[in-house]
């Protein structure tokens, strides 16, 4: 079988490592190393761990308690060449180890949608599934230019433009994160945190964060964040309750595609829960397309 050694990552050699791995396993949605700098930066606590295979490198898992719940986050992942071999266990063992030193039981992982065999190795140590996450793609070639029409009383800008609606941005994210399916145990933070952590991050571009103001309050906004030179992901699309049913995300939405377009970025994409039908109805008209999801898993710290 050969030996395991599991060790956390010390230093950005190691850091750049586990990148690898991870992209290694992950080719669909490879990952940089700002994303990586953002995941430490907008988490409580967090831990990255490398696992050589008869001193060769084998596999990696990352894991963290974020900013919005308790709840510890983490994936193992291991170079299908070294699979089989008590890998992914050592890697389950060291994270659990590692959740339960900041007073949880449970651990929150995702596997991706076309995996079963992923799938089945989480559930034979107990992981249930607690949602499911849509990932819809739009091809911005293809795509026409949309007419941006508010309703009445409603103006759509940047926040680059009205910077001085920064809170009125938090107070439409909690509004519409409580209501997001699946997000019932996470919680939002205060205003400086939620502002530093989802709204200044290396990727956010207030240019590309769309305001709906009414009466010089904000009642809406979807921002996009930039990670890869040709992609868009967008983020939160929230409108308060009291003014949803009556197009403001459809235009801000509007808004984006046409902005996205004229930057020069060729593909948008974004997850949504599956029981948010209202958004994914909305994607659905705009012309994005499935690619494979992830399904997230909730289960018990290893045994050992």
């Amino acid at each position: 079988m050969g030996e395991i050694r599991v060790f956390q990552a010390d230093g950005e050699a190691d850091h750049l490592r586990s990148l690898e791995i991870y992209n290694a396993v992950h080719p669909r949605e490879p990952v940089g190393p700002m994303e990586s700098r953002e995941w430490k930066r907008q988490s409580r606590d967090s831990a990255v761990f490398l696992a050589e295979l008869s001193g060769a490198l084998a596999g990696s898992a990352h894991v963290a308690v974020p900013s919005y719940t308790d709840m510890p986050i983490g994936q193992a992942y291991v170079l299908a060449q070294r699979r089989r071999r008590g890998v992914g266990q050592a890697l389950y063992a060291v994270t659990s180890d590692w959740a339960a030193a900041h007073d949880t039981t449970a651990l929150r992982t995702w596997v991706e949608q076309d995996d079963p065999d992923s799938l089945a190795w989480a559930s034979r140590r107990g992981f249930a599934e607690r949602s499911r996450e849509a990932l819809v793609e739009l091809d911005l070639a293809a795509a026409e230019p949309r007419p941006v029409e508010p309703p009445p009383g409603v103006e759509i800008a940047t926040w680059a433009e009205r910077p001085e609606l920064a809170e009125g941005l938090y107070e439409v994210a909690a509004e519409a994160w409580s209501d997001i399916p699946g997000s019932e145990d996470e919680r939002i933070e205060p205003f400086e945190e939620w502002l530093s952590v989802h709204m200044r991050a290396e990727g956010d571009r207030p240019e590309g964060t769309f305001v709906a103001v009414a009466g010089g309050e904000a009642v809406g906004y979807a921002k996009f964040w930039t990670a890869k030179p040709d992609t868009l992901f967008h983020d939160l699309t929230g409108v308060k309750r009291a003014w949803r049913g009556r197009g403001v995300a459809r235009a801000l939405k509007h808004a984006q595609l046409n902005w996205a377009k004229e930057q020069g970025y060729r593909f948008l994409r974004t997850s949504n829960e599956e029981r948010n039908e209202p958004i994914r109805r909305l994607n659905a008209e705009l012309g994005f397309r499935p690619i494979p999801g992830r399904i997230v898993l909730d289960g018990p710290l290893s045994s050992g």
